[in-house]
């Protein structure tokens, strides 16, 4: 900045803007500040540590001017460092748990871990978030060359006539009537409707019931004249004898 000339001031809504597209496309300090025409990258530098601080309302407070007392001491610069980091970790962690969350994956396989991270690379930085997710690095990028040119789904014609029958049978067909229902004009497996099916959310709605041969009471059942009350007043008054069976001689 040329000498007597007076420090440019700029509004937080520019500074959070400048901020976010630099982290959006990884762009540098200098680089940032010769596209938003910015005299210093210190400034820019200075912006972006006290977003990751103390997230976008710290860009609205107002710095000018030093404090007479009460000023903290400066940190060092790898315990600034080591604090930046652990801030950027606990947001892409955070960040990663709610788009887990939205997008309904519950089983956490490799493939939605992938998919988590494909969403959040303009956020935050991949090797950042592969660390979070666990998985290995080539792993997402195996799953990233998928989401950038998807293949055409090949059971998009089964998938269609799997759901045709079974909104025509109310749910009431399995993975095996229906496998008997597509064989008529697909050559298909019943594992591989097994598995659209479950990939599509669909069940048999009809469960078979367990077999209970009980049929209630049968037989005669004698009156219960005692109700368990084996007391006497007078001898032989109460008579009760076992019953038992013997084969007599012939």
């Amino acid at each position: 900045m040329p000498k007597g000339q007076p420090k440019k001031r700029y509004s937080p809504e520019f500074k959070i803007k400048v901020i976010e597209t630099m982290r959006k496309e990884g762009l540098s300090h200098k680089e940032a500040a010769r596209r938003f025409e910015i005299l210093a990258h210190d400034a820019v530098a200075k912006w972006e540590r006290i977003y990751l601080e103390e997230g976008k309302e710290g860009l609205y407070i107002e710095r000018r001017g030093r404090k007479s007392t009460g000023r903290p001491k400066k940190l060092k610069k790898e315990v600034e460092e080591d604090l930046i980091a652990e801030v950027q970790r606990l947001r892409a962690e955070n960040a990663y748990l709610k788009k887990i969350e939205c997008l309904g994956f519950r089983k956490g396989t490799a493939r939605e871990k992938s998919q988590v991270i494909w969403e959040l690379r303009h956020e935050f930085k991949v090797w950042l978030l592969i660390d979070v997710a666990g998985i290995p690095r080539s792993t997402y990028y195996y799953y990233s060359k998928q989401f950038d040119s998807p293949k055409p789904d090949k059971y998009a014609d089964i998938k269609a006539e799997i759901r045709r029958i079974y909104d025509e049978s109310k749910g009431r067909y399995g993975y095996r009537r229906i496998t008997k229902e597509l064989k008529k004009k697909f050559v298909i497996n019943h594992k591989t409707v097994q598995k659209l099916m479950r990939k599509m959310g669909i069940f048999c709605r009809v469960r078979m019931h367990k077999y209970n041969s009980y049929k209630g009471d049968v037989g005669k059942i004698a009156p219960n004249l005692l109700e368990r009350d084996f007391k006497a007043d007078k001898l032989k008054l109460d008579g009760l004898s076992p019953v038992d069976y013997r084969h007599k001689a012939a």
